[in-house]
């Protein structure tokens, strides 16, 4: 496939990064690259860890890890809706755990989700500031216990004085407080590196961040549309936009080096007074663009765009860019495999593998 590089670059803000440039390639069809599919793993902030732990669930014979990052509970936490899930965030004591389980239990043994004893010996790291006032630590703590029940090897970090966000340590975050930093991406400067921690906890031998290297590879938009037929209407205008795919220079499809494959599900948007998501979006993929290119890692960045969805049956529709953590999308199949939106980014990692 002909690449046409822009002769412009994505200025990142990359803090210990001398200039922080990324190069930002023309939008094209996702390609194969060579990935060890025994290596892929998946994280997500808020919306996005709860989706990341959801489609570890659902696709656990792939999936070899996740990263959650203050997301809202364990998995099918609410799965009987918009109540349950508000709970959770913020009465984690409420959930009824013993049902909790034996649900999780009987999606496995139905076939909805993949064996759960694909768990078994996984790890998870799981990271929730002591100042974030969006979720309960608890919440994280009871994700941390169904995890463990079912095998995993988990990491816990929920001593950094953060608020709802990611723990950086590069100059590109916003105060350290229970301030939402939403113009910086929803990073939080706290002097610690839960990017780097996370990887180097689901990756062996992880190479650690070196002042002044700067990021070698390429930023690739990618069309979604590819992976939406059979979607409603409202799912398939979510995915109208561009997904990214950041490659290492190691990683390029020319390369023969075996590369490592990690997802990303970002945050949660929601309503016009957010921020350009674009700028926001920019900044999460150079935080962990820089652990990345170090250790050759393909990132792929799935991205929804704004539709209107209802949040309740009582408070109707409200603009959002969410991944479903209550059922929106269909509140029987939404945290399975034949969810709309774990289906269309497994195929998104299909094509990764060069089999879709």
């Amino acid at each position: 496939m002909t690449k046409i590089l822009y002769s412009i670059c994505v200025l990142l803000h990359l803090g210990h990064f001398t200039t922080g440039q990324i190069h930002l390639e023309a939008p094209q069809r996702l390609g194969p690259y060579n990935v060890d599919p025994d290596s892929i793993t998946v994280s997500g902030f808020s919306s996005g860890g709860s989706m990341a732990t959801q489609f570890q669930f659902s696709y656990s014979t792939l999936i070899k890890g996740a990263g959650i990052f203050s997301a809202y509970g364990p998995y099918l936490s609410g799965y009987d809706g918009f109540e349950a899930f508000q709970t959770s965030i913020k009465y984690p004591n409420l959930v009824n755990m013993s049902n909790l389980l034996q649900r999780i239990v009987d999606f496995s043994s139905s076939h909805k989700i993949d064996d759960i004893m694909n768990l078994n010996g996984s790890r998870v790291y799981i990271i929730g500031g002591s100042k974030d006032i969006v979720v309960n630590q608890g919440s994280l703590r009871l994700a941390s216990t169904v995890y463990s029940i079912f095998g995993a090897n988990v990491l816990t970090q929920f001593s950094i004085p953060a608020g709802h966000g990611i723990p950086v340590t590069n100059g590109r975050g916003g105060p350290c407080t229970s301030q939402i930093n939403l113009s910086a991406g929803y990073l939080n400067e706290c002097g610690f590196n839960s990017v780097f921690q996370m990887f180097s906890w689901l990756f062996d031998n992880t190479v650690p961040l070196s002042v002044g290297t700067q990021p070698t590879g390429k930023l690739i938009p990618f069309t979604q549309s590819d992976f939406i037929n059979g979607s409603s209407y409202e799912l398939t205008r979510a995915f109208r936009g561009n997904g990214y795919i950041y490659v290492p220079s190691a990683c390029q499809i020319e390369s023969r080096v075996s590369c490592r494959l990690h997802v990303v599900f970002r945050e949660c948007i929601s309503g016009p007074e957010f921020p350009d998501h674009s700028d926001v979006e920019q900044k999460l993929i150079a935080q962990y663009a820089e652990v990345a290119d170090l250790n050759n890692i393909v990132v792929l960045y799935p991205a929804m765009e704004y539709v209107m969805l209802s949040t309740t049956t009582n408070t109707g529709q409200r603009e959002l860019a969410c991944w479903d953590n209550y059922g929106y999308t269909g509140q029987s199949t939404f945290a399975t495999k034949q969810g709309a939106q774990a289906s269309i980014v497994y195929r998104m990692i299909q094509r990764v593998l060069g089999k879709f």
